[in-house]
């Protein structure tokens, strides 16, 4: 990547030496108060429905679920696009797609080819539904069924710990009828007045009235659970599996639920309901297919993108010494004394310590998304623009992710969106090569997020505040919308 320059000849800086020192500010809440950054901190809203307008458009739907089916069959980072003509799913990885990933996507695909031609007779649709949940189920579901368990035994706990705090269960039995008051319990405030004017609080206390949903949902996890156990059918699992989907995704009970733990209803969605989501939502994108347009070609196949054969793997990021990140800061920010530069790293390296004990993130590889904006500038192909990462795994973007995004819509025009990160990772630890009005734009913009971020950081020596808590990736955008997705 070429060098720029900033300040005196001798403060030459590269693409490669801001990538560390964002590293060492990005990952925190102060990487989040940079301005135009296509993300929002909003937990209450969907980011699909504050950018479209509405609910997502069934593009959106079908690309998020095959991004999500890919991560399902084997645990890989994806990002996944469709060609302007609407006939080919164009999905990139950071390493060439395995072979069983590939047979696997593409059975998956050609499956749904017939749910997506009207006029089937109700018998005809049925089979051809069923043939394509037990094929989407024989390949992911043996790599997503480590996680179902961990992840629904923790969330049956939480439910149960929520009963018995509120101190309903043995009433329940009973039959006992003592009205409808709100029952305080460590899980959550006490529902108060003014929560009923909201249309939807984000959170309340219990009542009585909510344990039949709580009951409903506690037997339905447990269900689901020993189904998977005792190797039931793959038709039987899925269908147990939209009734848990469907009860934690009741409306009435969505507050309860972030009363109890705030992350419990995401982590039923996107992590213990992944498969059934996506194999509901792939269906129904497929039976919906012909309202997108009058002319409009279900996808028939799909192009796997890799990194050039030209870049190699990029080593993992590893920081410079200390005195090395001063050097290119006080390049950055010749207004900071050397005092203040050494002072900022020290707090970046006190803040990066707490992101990583509260989260295993480092960098290291290429991101899924760059190698698909990449192709597409490069080969100027015609997308639909958006670019899907799959919703189980995070729904936000990395910083490196996000400004390439930025400066290449700025630079060609374009306007991709993207929904997320495709990976834990911080940071990737290089970026393609760009053309060079790109390359230009990015470092340019690479210096001021530094320099912004590294005068956050000093605010904060200054004033003595306590080293930032990273924001919670599991927490981030509770969307409401997603029960949308996830029924007809």
């Amino acid at each position: 990547m070429p060098d720029g320059s900033f300040g005196p000849p001798t403060s030459r800086l590269s693409i490669a030496r801001l990538l560390p020192l964002a590293y060492l500010f990005a990952p925190l809440n102060a990487a989040f108060r940079l301005c135009n950054m296509p993300w929002e901190l909003d937990e209450e809203r969907s980011h699909h429905k504050s950018q479209f307008g509405g609910y997502p458009p069934l593009q959106v739907t079908l690309l998020d679920a095959f991004a999500a089916l890919c991560t399902l069959h084997d645990c890989n980072s994806v990002c996944v696009s469709l060609s302007d003509t609407m006939d080919q799913l164009l999905v990139s990885l950071p390493h060439p797609a395995a072979a069983l990933l590939q047979e696997a996507i593409g059975e998956c695909l050609a499956e749904l080819q017939p749910l997506a031609v009207p006029g089937h007779s109700p018998r005809l649709q049925q089979a051809l539904e069923n043939k394509f949940t037990e094929t989407a189920y024989r390949r992911c579901s043996g790599a997503h069924r480590d996680e179902v368990f961990n992840e629904g035994e923790k969330a049956l706990s939480l439910v149960d710990a929520a009963i018995k705090e509120a101190g309903l269960l043995q009433e329940l039995e009973e039959g006992q009828d003592r009205g409808d008051g709100g029952v305080a319990c460590d899980y959550g405030r006490g529902f108060d007045e003014d929560d009923e004017e909201e249309e939807e609080p984000k959170k309340r206390a219990i009542r009585r009235s909510d344990m039949p949903r709580l009951q409903g949902l506690r037997e339905a996890l447990s269900d689901l659970l020993s189904a998977m156990r005792t190797g039931e059918d793959h038709l039987t699992t899925y269908e147990l599996g939209i009734s848990v989907l469907t009860r934690v995704e009741d409306k009435d009970l969505v507050p309860v639920l972030r009363g109890v733990d705030y992350s419990l209803r995401l982590t039923v969605v996107r992590k213990v309901c992944a498969l059934p989501w996506t194999v509901h939502t792939l269906m129904h994108a497929a039976r919906s297919w012909t309202s997108v347009e009058p002319q409009a070609t279900f996808p028939k196949s799909v192009t796997w993108i890799h990194p050039p054969s030209s870049y190699p793997p990029p080593p993992p990021l590893s920081l410079p010494n200390t005195e090395d990140l001063v050097i290119a800061l006080q390049a950055v920010s010749p207004e900071m004394s050397r005092d203040d530069c050494v002072a900022v790293v020290k707090e970046g390296f006190e803040c990066l310590e707490v992101c990583r004990r509260w989260k295993d993130s480092t960098a290291g590889d290429i991101h899924a998304e760059a190698v698909l904006i990449h192709h597409i500038v490069s080969n100027k192909i015609d997308v639909y623009p958006y670019l899907a990462t799959s919703p189980i795994a995070f729904s936000w973007s990395c910083y490196a992710c996000a400004r390439l995004l930025s400066v290449v819509n700025a630079k060609r025009q374009l306007r991709l969106a993207l929904r997320g990160c495709s990976d834990e990772m911080i940071l990737p630890s290089s970026l393609p090569p760009f053309d060079e009005d790109i390359e230009a734009a990015l470092l340019a913009q690479l210096r001021d997020d530094v320099r912004a971020l590294a005068m956050g950081h000093l605010q904060a020596v200054k004033y003595k505040r306590p080293v930032r808590a990273p924001i919670s990736f599991e927490r981030f955008k509770d969307s409401d919308d997603s029960s949308q997705n996830s029924q007809d």
